[in-house]
């Protein structure tokens, strides 16, 4: 999917010849380092490509997005103004309650998003953590930016931090009561074939 972006970059801690468009970051790959991997890789979009696009996605490795329906679910929404989608996660109250975009389900920054959070990237993020795409969600937050609904207009979820055949065919609520996804949505999820929009633009677990 990724050559269906008009820039595709692959945030890394080395150089690779099997993918040129590969960014060498100068930070060890570990999974204790995401957040600040994270801070670097989008420093580095926000110096070098800003004015390269409109909207900006961080997936992870093994997601798939579907580029035409994000196109299509983006053209409502003013890129000059500052927008956040992606699955609308909520902790817990137990957990803190924070609210963000799940990591694993990918996320999308808006323009505007994008150069208010490197107009003051050190100071916005210099919060210490490990979840990464937690972290983001309260730097957003700092920034007052619109935390969107990418649900359709039936309420069926667009982002899964799962399987999305998984959840479709398996992650019911009768067969997994307890799953954590039923406790961390922000807009309680439907499941079975209910779950997921026909115009679906990202999964986990591809």
């Amino acid at each position: 999917w990724g050559p269906r972006c008009d820039t595709l970059l692959f945030m890394s801690s080395a150089p690779s010849r099997q993918l040129p468009n590969t960014v060498a970051l100068p930070i060890n790959e570990s999974r204790a380092l995401l957040w600040e991997k994270a801070k670097l890789a989008w420093r580095y979009v926000y110096e070098h490509h800003i004015d390269d696009a409109d909207w900006f996605m961080k997936a992870d490795d093994d997601s798939y997005v579907m580029v035409h329906n994000l196109r299509d679910f983006l053209m409502d929404y003013p890129s000059d103004l500052r927008f956040y989608f992606g699955r609308h996660f909520k902790q817990p109250k137990s957990y803190g309650g924070a609210e963000y975009m799940s990591g694993g389900a990918g996320y999308v920054v808006s323009k505007g998003a994008l150069m208010a959070l490197g107009g003051d990237l050190d100071e916005v993020m210099a919060t210490p953590g490990v979840l990464e795409d937690m972290e983001f969600g309260r730097a957003m937050r700092r920034l007052g930016v619109t935390f969107g609904d990418s649900r359709d207009g039936l309420g069926r979820e667009r982002f899964f931090p799962l399987s999305i055949n998984h959840l479709r065919h398996w992650y019911t609520r009768k067969r997994y009561p307890t799953l954590w996804l039923w406790d961390y949505s922000k807009h309680s999820p439907r499941d079975g074939q209910a779950c997921c929009s026909p115009h679906w633009i990202a999964t986990h677990y591809a």
